[in-house]
């Protein structure tokens, strides 16, 4: 089962999440367990750290991510799952991802993606069933992404910016 949710975020805050990214990657998203994700990567649990007193991003992510845990919740009828790691990731001409699980962690359950831009060619989700996401800003899409593969077409002009967090059935994995 794949949830869409179209327009779940408005386009300003959206915006303002992009905005967030450009302020933040060149001194936060240098490191990376993945060397492919290296300045790609903007990760909540860093920018909690790190952000200046009164930057809004903060709460505006955690907001969202409280948004689309209760939208997967519901879709998915599974009270019992939890947000392990949220992010923005920038991709760039020529970035995608083949057909994948999500298996970084082994806590890893439920994945999701919001997407903050639509200003962009190629890029999609597409899933092994055959089914394809054109990205709209705001869209949410959700899915089981330790068992159903799924991989980003490769990007072919402009940036695509998205918001991905991965869920886990594990309380104490939790992101803060």
């Amino acid at each position: 089962m794949i949830c869409v949710s179209p327009g779940l975020v408005p386009d300003a805050v959206c915006h303002a999440l992009i905005g967030c990214f450009a302020r933040h990657i060149r001194h936060l998203g240098g490191a990376d367990d993945q060397p492919a994700f290296a300045h790609r990567v903007l990760r909540l649990g860093q920018l909690s750290v790190a952000a200046p007193a009164g930057d809004r991003s903060v709460r505006q992510m955690r907001a969202i991510r409280w948004l689309v845990t209760e939208r997967l919740r519901e879709f998915f009828r599974d009270p019992g799952i939890h947000p392990e790691e949220t992010q923005i990731v920038r991709w760039s001409p020529g970035d995608g991802q083949p057909l994948h699980l999500d298996m970084t962690r082994e806590t890893t359950t439920y994945a999701a993606i919001l997407y903050l831009n639509d200003d962009f060619l190629g890029g999609e989700t597409f899933f092994e069933n055959g089914a394809t996401i054109r990205p709209r800003t705001g869209t949410l899409v959700g899915f089981h992404g330790a068992s159903l593969r799924h991989g980003v077409r490769t990007v072919v002009a402009g940036t695509r910016l998205t918001m991905p967090i991965w869920f886990t059935d594990r309380k104490g994995c939790a992101e803060p």
